[in-house]
């Protein structure tokens, strides 16, 4: 496995940064004639993804068993950034696989189906969520890791990159899920069941996460295998014990930034959410609230 450099910060590429077409040859299906069902979750980075990669993993069937044999840590963001060597699709029943988007190369920006589907992956296999949070929270959050003036304009960037691959699904009729995080303010429990009621999966079974999940090694680390990359962003999910809708950033953007990602994110946000509303089947009095709450702000 590659290491950024010393001058680098732990989520830089290690090395030159692939084209996503280039990861291709990486992929690998175990087993061909055991192709799993391939639940994907994809947005802009700092969106719930590692919180709700760490719930999927700690769901169970009525038999026991655990409800997706594998979950994926951005596997194919870590190829791109050369922080893994490839990516193997086991033989099994279901696995999850959580990606995100940015924060600063184009590279980072890319098609997860298009790119397994060149893989070998045939597209009745994948399931897409496509999910974005309220952009200051999530943008606040960027900033925090990369200190990066430019964050508005490259935040802007991974959230149209989302929602154009939402509308581009669609139309090829994948049926893909538009999910904004911040649907969970009306109650974790009942949204994230209606989402695996979409999925056809069974009922959310708990919100408290399955440490045993990481023990066993289901939990496919990818470039989390990073010391620093594991502490920065599953140790303080984890530390919460479980899945719960995080609704404050933990630091604010500046001013001038903070306009600036208003101002380019804030009506496509909200555009989205009402894409989102109506397929959750939330009421309009529901939805009043919603935009309520993140329009204070």
């Amino acid at each position: 496995m590659s290491r950024p450099p010393e001058d680098k910060t732990w989520y830089e590429p290690a090395g030159e940064i692939l084209e996503p077409n280039e990861v291709v040859p990486y992929i690998r299906i175990e087993n061909p004639n055991q192709i799993p069902t391939i639940t994907i979750l994809a947005g802009p980075g700092r969106s719930g993804t590692t919180g709700m990669l760490l719930l999927a993993l700690s769901q169970i069937k009525s038999n026991g068993e655990p409800l997706f044999d594998r979950g994926f840590y951005q596997p194919i963001k870590s190829l791109i950034r050369r922080h893994t060597n490839e990516f193997v699709i086991p033989g099994a029943t279901a696995i999850f696989v959580k990606e995100t988007f940015g924060p600063t190369y184009p590279q980072e920006n890319f098609d997860p189906i298009d790119i397994l589907k060149k893989a070998g992956i045939p597209q009745e296999r994948m399931r897409m969520i496509l999910i974005i949070r309220h952009p200051l929270h999530a943008a606040a959050s960027w900033y925090n890791f990369t200190q990066d003036p430019k964050t508005p304009e490259r935040f802007a960037l991974s959230q149209s990159h989302t929602i154009n691959l939402y509308h581009q699904y669609a139309e090829l009729g994948l049926n893909p899920i538009p999910f904004v995080y911040d649907l969970l303010y009306l109650g974790e429990e009942g949204i994230l069941s209606r989402l695996y009621n979409f999925l056809e999966l069974p009922k959310i079974a708990t919100l408290s996460f399955d440490f045993s999940a990481i023990d066993s090694g289901r939990l496919v680390k990818c470039e989390a295998e990073n010391l620093e990359t594991w502490q920065k962003v599953f140790v303080p999910t984890l530390d919460r014990g479980k899945f719960s809708y995080n609704n404050r950033p933990g630091k604010k953007l500046p001013d001038d930034l903070e306009s600036q990602t208003k101002k380019l994110c804030f009506d496509d946000y909200l555009s989205f959410l009402e894409i989102s509303a109506q397929y959750f089947n939330i009421g309009n009095e529901e939805i009043e609230k919603i935009k309520s709450w993140v329009t204070s702000f």
